[in-house]
């Protein structure tokens, strides 16, 4: 029985947090052209950055909730996401890091 009741008490903090609404605030001068299924498992999304530098993708489902994340350069014109489908991405939000 402490096995069963320490382990709920484990389990409930993780529902916790993972309830919490999650914020990513993007930069509007970042545009995102589309998403490109380059192999089963890869997808490579085509940006236009008005900068160079460092940039970090979230990657968005249907539902509003983040799928995916990944980093690049804004002034290589696309990110790429790992373990990944392009049907499942609604819309990719991007910020200079």
């Amino acid at each position: 029985m402490r096995i069963l009741a320490t382990t709920f008490a484990v389990i409930l903090p993780v529902s916790a947090v993972s309830a919490q609404p999650i914020t990513f605030d993007s930069d509007a001068e970042i545009l995102v052209i589309r998403a490109i299924q380059v192999t089963p498992t890869l997808v490579s999304v085509e940006l236009i950055g008005p900068r160079d530098g460092g940039i970090l993708c979230v990657a968005i489902d249907s539902d509003g909730q983040p799928i995916a994340t990944t980093t690049g350069r804004a002034e290589r014109g696309s990110v790429y996401f790992e373990q990944l489908d392009a049907a499942e991405i609604d819309h990719v939000a991007c910020r200079y890091r």
